[in-house]
């Protein structure tokens, strides 16, 4: 079942289109990962979804509350945090008491709760972000869309900011636009990648960096040619590069070979030409795989 669905859903600015026909399906209780370029059209679908902007035509269909937090969402500086979270619940409908409540459950959520009486201006990047999450918390919301939440934050307070966006898929159903693929794959059950307006790849993390033809051998040291004499032999490889820090690179033909086979053969050959090895990778990155759907889109 998915929770949060789009269905052909367009967006024109003087008959330029934003958004061209998109359909997406976020399966429920997933991270899902919503990636593309600079003006693909993230951050207006996000908007669409919010009610920030009109969809020119469309559907969207979300089983459940929805909350989004754009990435550059303010607060009003000299007002504790307390009290601005309690001012959002108010507008939400709770009732003056509800909303202390509620306030209070969010703070505890996002680990704030011992800077209720702080103002907003005088919080950290890190706990700025974590407020706005708070936010978008309020009233218990099923589906939570997240722009872009770790933009700007060095590596700690980013790393606990998906540590909470883990802990909080748990329970909720999160999308998570980000440029930041490797936080992406590092979160995210699920992954769509949208282009030019439209999804062109839609399905499990899993699946998408799934690659049984590629494999990457991280080695200790190595001698160039004594490289290129070692795999001359082998057939079944279409292609191989060294690439940096020692990486060697191998593409090879699935229909002549199987994976378990070719590690088999080239940790042999390698460790009988006295090569040590560090590291063994199989299948692609998410960055690669990405990089190379929207280049043939």
């Amino acid at each position: 079942m998915f929770a949060f669905e789009t269905q052909n859903l367009v967006k024109r600015y003087r008959n330029k289109p934003a958004l061209d026909g998109l359909d997406m399906h976020v399966p429920t209780r997933s991270i899902y990962g919503f990636l593309g370029i600079n003006g693909a059209g993230k951050t207006t679908t996000f908007g669409i979804a919010g009610s920030f902007i009109n969809a020119t035509s469309g559907t969207i269909v979300v089983h459940g509350k929805l909350a989004v937090l754009p990435q550059d969402a303010r607060f009003y500086y000299g007002r504790s945090v307390e009290s601005q979270l309690r001012f959002f619940a108010l507008l939400s409908g709770l009732k003056s008491g509800d909303s202390r409540r509620e306030a209070d459950k969010v703070l505890e959520q996002v680990d704030l709760t011992d800077k209720r009486k702080a103002s907003a201006n005088n919080l950290s990047h890190g706990m700025y972000k974590r407020l706005g999450i708070a936010q978008a918390l309020l009233g218990s919301p099923d589906v939570l869309l997240l722009d872009e939440p770790t933009a700007g934050l060095d590596p700690e307070n980013a790393f606990e900011i998906r540590n909470l966006i883990k802990a909080l898929g748990k329970e909720k159903t999160i999308v998570v636009s980000s440029h930041n693929l490797h936080e992406i794959a590092d979160i995210c059950s699920d992954v769509g990648i949208i282009h030019r307006g439209r999804m062109v790849f839609e399905g499990k993390m899993a699946e998408i960096t799934k690659s049984s033809s590629n494999v990457k051998y991280v080695l200790r040291h190595i001698d160039e040619s004594i490289l290129k004499k070692l795999l001359a032999d082998f057939a079944w490889i279409e292609k191989f590069s060294l690439e940096a820090n020692n990486v060697l690179h191998i593409l090879f033909s699935e229909q002549k070979i199987s994976l378990d086979e070719v590690n088999h053969q080239i940790i042999k050959a390698l460790l009988d030409a006295s090569i040590g090895i560090r590291e063994i990778h199989s299948g692609k990155s998410l960055e690669e795989t990405f990089l190379e759907i929207i280049g043939n889109k």
